[in-house]
């Protein structure tokens, strides 16, 4: 779409209050139109953005959920003809009110990017339409075990699970009202009840989004390129905090671990294996001995399997191994916590004010914690410190659709249907909130199910739920990981190695295992059935997975940097092909970016002799073997051992040495590795001391800037610094460097002073150690 409209006209800025001879008024930066229909109020957050609220006989409240942003921008303001022009940043509005449309445009270029036809009521559904352009493509919405373009796809905005399940699944645990157009701008839907988009499914050439019972408030983000939009949307939304640095190692979990006994042998079986671990997750059995026995909701252990879980927790912390518990809302009649609950009216209820019991729940008849309440958060949070006074370090919180959630259930703030979207993510804010209150110099760490667009900045990291152990379920992992990414949420990941039925296969267990690497966090995980850790597999399969898991710790530096950025700008750590170079379809499933210098090929078909690799623009680099590829397609053979991954030309990528867990990984001893390119190129690291959650935020840490320049007879890095340090934090230190794809030993490599220098001939590769101080230039005298 590229509609160009030229205006001339004056704008005004509003300052005050003005009430217009026509139907709208301007007060306290917001644009207020009274329609047929009911009230409109327009108002800029940011600027090259606009909010648009309803009002009408049946919804006189607006609410914010999504959003941090309270406070709104002046907007400039022109009546032209029976027209409203409307202008933030970039963002311009041609506004009528009978009947009521707003052509969004983008005044820089004069592009017309989509008309908002208004709201439109029906009993208690409150619908929303929009246009779309004929080649427009829509991504986002959640994670859906589909295609990540959504276009012609009609999708319930309603969390919830789906046991086992495989590729096609449309509906699934974490629904967010977020959407990012191929014409460069997003559409964030703020709304908690349950809704549905309407991409382009009933009329191909309008997206509708109806609401039952919800008044949702949008917001139209105007752009030039994707990260100028992530980063516009997680200004107002947040960024991903930074986890601490033990979460990109290797957790290990299973469902479950049945006794302290089974734990610690299970651990130390794995760590004299030579497998590098940093935390252990204990599901359901660390309060209760069995499924069905109706004590979810106990938290607290069941003394008899866990006798000593204070000490327990001190052998895993002397091998510098991490304790993750689980904990769900729901509170069993059986549980200790019942009674009281019920009691306090902390549950959620019926109708009638009386606490609702849930009778037909897999783990037993109970009740649904009002999450709403302040008292239920404050009541709910004193149990998480009484956990963490046994030493526990991070905390998973399973169920949180929630799961069981009737509509005939009352929360403090409405009907579980208009609140349940918000459930995960005030669960998220509670434990956030009540963390940086009790524990201010630590990290949380918080694995959960569900959320909401913005959860992110509460610290959640979620997985993509209860995925089949099949081809399928393994085939729908990188779409959702790419369009959480897309919609601010950067740390989805899935149980590596699927969860859920399903006999062993060897084969897609390496395949999945090897994938996981690559993404934001690495968790085998599964039922009992088929155990998800690597050390009771076959001796040939751990010896194709070991290195894995051994590289997922070399990344270490280059995983943390792209965590770094996630939080500063929202970039995810994850993108599809099409952000890096914008001739790549959105068709390639399969394939991704990892970070800015790594593509990733996961092979999700079982028995595959060659992949077909779709290669963007430039040279690229085999990570495995240094073979150079162009861009195009290129069908590349497979053997079991590899996952086909590739480097882009210019990369820097800094590597870690091989280490048992997080606490023995030093920024001091790293090798940075460029990959030879055409055109000059930059990298930044990050280090900080991996614990405190304000470090970047006050100046305690380092970010290094590498910056490579190649010539015809030189190759130039410089490195530079910024950032105050950090505890333990080394000024001078030396790093290796090997350099990529050079035909020929160079003549020279100098500092300072002249650096000896390694030669490898048949990998063509140059090798060199030197030390890196505040500011350092190398140069690289080629033949």
């Amino acid at each position: 779409m590229f509609r160009i409209l030229i205006f001339f006209f004056a704008i005004t800025i509003v300052t005050g209050c003005k009430q217009s001879p026509k139907n709208y008024l301007l007060r306290d930066n917001t644009v207020i139109i009274s329609t047929d229909q009911g009230e409109y109020e327009i108002s800029s957050p940011q600027f090259d953005m606009l909010r648009v609220d309803f009002k009408d006989d049946l919804v006189d409240t607006i609410h914010t959920f999504a959003p941090i942003v309270r406070t709104y921008l002046p907007l400039k303001v022109k009546e032209q003809g029976k027209e409203l022009i409307i202008q933030s940043g970039t963002l311009m509005a041609r506004v009528k009110s009978q009947p009521f449309s707003m052509v969004l445009i983008d005044e820089k270029s004069g592009q017309e990017k989509s008309i908002f036809y208004g709201y439109h009521r029906h009993q208690d559904r409150l619908k929303a339409k929009f246009s779309l352009d004929t080649d427009e493509s829509i991504y986002g919405g959640g994670s859906r075990a589909i295609s990540i373009s959504r276009r012609g796809k009609k999708l319930l905005h309603y969390n919830r699970p789906q046991y086992g399940y495989g590729w096609g699944e449309e509906n699934l645990n974490y629904s967010i009202p977020h959407l990012y157009s191929s014409e460069e701008y997003m559409l964030l839907i703020d709304d908690p009840a349950r809704g549905i988009l309407d991409i382009g499914n009933t009329d191909q050439d309008t997206l509708t989004y109806t609401s039952k019972d919800g008044n949702p408030s949008f917001y139209y983000i105007n752009g030039s390129s994707f990260s100028k939009l992530i980063n516009l949307y997680t200004n107002i939304t947040g960024t991903q905090t930074m986890p601490p640095l033990w979460a990109f190692g290797h957790l290990q979990s299973r469902f479950g671990y049945r006794s302290q006994k089974e734990a610690e042998e299970t651990l130390d079986k794995a760590i004299k294996a030579g497998y590098p671990v940093d935390a252990i997750i204990l599901d359901i059995y660390w309060f209760g001995p069995e499924l069905e026995d109706g004590k979810m909701g106990q938290l607290d252990w069941d003394t008899e399997r866990w006798p000593d879980p204070k000490g327990m927790i001190e052998r895993f912390h002397e091998k510098g191994v991490k304790v993750i518990t689980v904990s769900e809302p729901f509170f069993t009649r059986k549980s200790k916590h019942y009674e009281y609950l019920s009691e306090q009216k902390l549950l959620a209820v019926d109708s009638l004010g009386e606490t609702l019991d849930i009778g037909d729940f897999y783990f037993g008849a109970g009740g649904l914690l009002d999450i709403f309440k302040p008292e239920a958060r404050d009541w709910m949070w004193d149990q998480y410190k009484y956990m963490k006074s046994f030493g526990i370090d991070g905390w998973w919180v399973d169920l949180g659709e929630p799961e069981k959630h009737p509509d005939t259930m009352y929360h403090a703030n409405g009907p579980a249907y208009a609140v349940h979207g918000i459930y995960g993510h005030e669960w998220a804010r509670m434990l956030h909130e009540g963390f940086k209150e009790d524990y201010p110099e630590e990290r949380l760490f918080h694995m959960g199910r569900s959320g909401y667009a913005g959860t992110q900045r509460y610290g959640l990291i979620p997985w993509t739920g209860d995925v089949g152990r099949n081809w399928s379920g393994f085939k729908a992992q990188t779409s959702m990981m790419l369009s959480m990414g897309l919609s601010g949420i950067p740390f989805m990941h899935s149980d590596a190695g699927g969860f859920s039925m399903g006999e062993p296969d060897e084969e897609l267990y390496i395949r999945w295992m090897q994938y996981a690497v690559f993404t934001p966090i690495f968790r085998p995980h599964a039922d009992a059935s088929i155990p998800p850790e690597p050390v009771f597999w076959p001796q040939y399969v751990q010896d194709i997975l070991k290195p894995y898991i051994d590289l997922r710790y070399q990344l270490l530096p280059y995983h943390y940097t792209m965590a770094f950025k996630a939080h500063r700008d929202g970039t995810p750590m994850a993108r599809p092909l099409f952000l890096y170079d914008e001739a790549m379809p959105d068709t390639i499933q399969q394939q991704y970016m990892w970070g800015d210098h790594l593509l990733v090929n996961p092979v999700t078909e079982k028995g595959l002799e060659n992949l077909q690799v779709h290669l963007p623009k430039g040279r690229w680099y085999d990570f495995w073997t240094d073979e150079h590829y162009d861009s195009g397609t290129h069908m590349l053979p497979l053997t079991i051992q590899h996952t086909p991954v590739m480097v882009a030309e210019g990369a820097i990528l800094p590597l870690s040495p091989n280490i048992s867990n997080t606490e023995k990984y030093r920024h001091e001893d790293l090798t940075i590795h460029y990959y030879l390119g055409s055109q000059p190129s930059e990298e930044v690291m990050y280090m900080d001391d991996g614990k405190d959650p304000d470090a970047f935020e006050t100046g305690a840490y380092r970010l290094t800037k590498i910056k490579a320049i190649p010539g015809d007879d030189t190759i130039e890095l410089s490195l530079s610094n910024e950032g105050d340090g950090f505890p333990g934090f080394s000024e001078t230190y030396s790093w290796k460097f090997t350099i990529h794809g050079l035909e020929n030993s160079p003549v020279s490599v100098s500092g300072d002073d002249e650096i000896p220098f390694t030669w490898d001939t048949v990998e063509k590769s140059l090798m060199f150690e030197t030390v890196v101080s505040e500011h350092t230039e190398i140069k690289i005298q080629r033949q």
